[in-house]
């Protein structure tokens, strides 16, 4: 199925749908400018193959699933995506548009496709003559046709239509219907919050300005050469980028701010080049921004556009704006966050993971002192900082990091200690979790074995890195080949928990979705948290609900706990 005008799917209407039948490939226009096909035949044609039993395949159904609800039409029950099939193989094509269908035909099918800017030459799709339109949404469906046959028996092969179909679909559908409610914004509340964050961003560049008349803030090689090539900032572990200079992203600040000595040049640069950016960014993607997002859609509301095919571990993303990276616990992203709000007589209900992926990495070990501390309702964060030696803080990080194979360098660098200290506090983990150790290896041995992870539904992740690791002889590596390899095994151990983790917090969100109606639906999802609008009256209910389907959606070693809050805007969820 094919619907064109996309430039805003939310306000796209149905030009012509195309179909690949038995070989053959039909085109029917219903919105042309001339040469459409009698309305109530096309439509009634249309709501037969939303209405079938068989499978009915398209690239992409999110898109046309919205294309199809303007019409008053549901997609079919057995809607089956191509790209979401390829998404699960890791069957990219090269560039940017790796999932995208003409990339997928020219790299899979070395298939030649016309672009949409070329058929249409700069105009609509609804000016093109339907004989043209019929040769490109022809193509489009012979390319998805092609791509379905060329995977379908790999996705069998490799046990992997089980979390396709019950799994990766649904959430196409849950993630469209998201997009179609929409998240209520306050505008004028942002507009606001976008005025005080310029006269901050302001007063900081005033201040520099005052004190380094010389140094653009904003110029990453002037900063990079006044303040490491002068010897205000300290460069030891320092990476340097292609032009040859020390970095100045903002890890780099955090560590030069970390190691100055107090009340120095450098320290006080550091802090005031930290906080430019960050003012910055927020004010650039989530004031102004989020408002003239918003004012597209007559309702007011922001439509995210999410994607399930963003990352590899299978954690959601999602776009226009990445509602993922407000921060969570500064004033500014408390602030932005709370103009998130729901209607009058409505409320937001938002849900919370406790530790999914700590938990999820007890259950994979299976047994020992993680589990158990989950199963007797302990402090997990307490207990290691009592094994380990550190304070609480410090052990939540180490748990943490513990999951990203943070090695003793980057976790001295987050808690603001040397690579020796930061060493032993990873020794003394691992004396006391040994169970943790164990899973990593028996991890590390399958994927050199397999060359590919598995996550708690059955996903897969390829680990090329291992693959070629395997082949060679470990004495005779290079610096880069073992950082490769490396590489390799952090992801390889990430990924069944941080996998396992997404793959929780999607069956969640679709087992929620059977719960959901027109005054009931999930307005967002942002790393372990669910938000659900519903009426004021029902946010009791709705509350238990949520959190009874999020605790109950798999049974973990370590019980999974979902903590719910009922609140007018996220920013005053707990």
């Amino acid at each position: 199925l094919v619907g064109k005008k996309m430039l805003n799917v939310h306000r796209s209407s149905l030009t012509g749908f195309s179909l690949h039948l038995r070989g053959n490939t039909y085109y029917v226009p219903v919105g042309h400018y001339t040469g459409n096909a009698p309305t109530h035949l096309a439509y009634r044609l249309l709501r037969a193959i939303c209405d079938t039993q068989a499978e009915v395949w398209a690239h992409n159904w999110k898109h046309d699933a919205a294309v199809l609800r303007r019409e008053g039409l549901r997609p079919p029950r057995n809607a089956r995506d191509s790209m979401i099939m390829m998404w699960l193989l890791e069957a990219e094509a090269p560039g940017k548009s790796k999932y995208g269908l003409k990339a997928a035909a020219k790299h899979f099918l070395d298939m030649d496709m016309e672009s949409f800017q070329q058929v249409t030459e700069g105009g609509s799709f609804a000016s093109v003559d339907p004989r043209g339109a019929a040769h490109y949404a022809g193509d489009d469906v012979i390319a998805v046709a092609e791509l379905v046959d060329k995977f379908r028996q790999e996705l069998w092969d490799k046990e992997l239509w089980g979390v396709f179909k019950d799994q990766e679909m649904p959430m196409v559908f849950v993630l469209s219907e998201m997009e179609h409610r929409g998240f209520g914004v306050d505008c004028e509340e942002l507009a606001g919050l976008g005025g005080e964050l310029r006269i901050k961003a302001e007063e900081i560049h005033d201040e520099w300005n005052f004190l380094f008349p010389d140094v653009l803030i904003t110029s990453s090689s002037q900063v990079s050469d006044y303040f490491y090539g002068g010897g205000l900032w300290p460069t030891k572990g320092l990476s340097r980028g292609k032009s040859g200079r020390y970095t100045v992203n903002a890890d780099a600040m955090r560590q030069a701010h970390a190691f100055c000595k107090e009340g120095s040049l450098g320290k006080l640069a550091a802090s005031l080049r930290l906080d430019y950016q960050y003012i910055s960014k927020n004010l650039n993607t989530y004031t102004h921004t989020l408002v003239d997002q918003a004012f597209q859609h007559e309702d007011g509301r922001l439509r995210c556009s999410f994607m399930q095919h963003g990352t590899r571990p299978g954690r959601l993303s999602c776009s226009t704006p990445t509602l993922q990276n407000i921060p969570a616990r500064s004033d500014i992203g408390k602030n932005i966050r709370a103009a998130f709000r729901a209607p009058p007589g409505r409320k937001l209900v938002v849900a919370d993971y406790s530790q999914i992926e700590l938990r999820v990495l007890a259950h994979l070990s299976k047994e020992g002192k993680l589990l158990d501390a989950y199963s007797d309702g302990a402090d997990v964060h307490q207990q290691t900082a009592d094994l380990v030696g550190c304070s609480r803080q410090q052990a939540k990080t180490i748990n943490f990091a513990t999951v990203y194979g943070a090695a003793a360098k980057k976790l001295g660098q987050q808690l603001g200690v040397s690579k020796y200290e930061a060493q032993r506090f990873l020794d003394n983990y691992n004396e006391a979790y040994p169970e943790v150790d164990r899973l990593r290896q028996q991890v590390l041995r399958a994927a050199y074995d397999r060359g590919y992870v598995k996550t708690l539904s059955g996903r897969r992740r390829n680990i090329p890195q291992l693959t070629e690791a395997a082949r060679r002889n470990p004495d005779t590596e290079s610096f880069e080949q073992k950082l490769d390899r490396w590489h390799g095994e952090r992801l390889a151990f990430n990924t069944p928990v941080q996998g396992g983790a997404a793959d929780l917090v999607k069956r969640a969100m679709i087992a929620f979705s059977r719960h959901c109606d027109k005054y009931t639906h999930m307005v967002s999802q942002v790393h372990d948290e669910i938000l659900v609008e519903c009426d004021a009256a029902d946010a009791e209910a709705v509350s238990y609900q949520l959190q009874k389907t999020m605790e109950e959606v798999f049974r973990l070693r370590a019980p999974l706990i979902a903590e719910p809050s009922i609140a007018q805007d996220w920013g005053s969820a707990k």
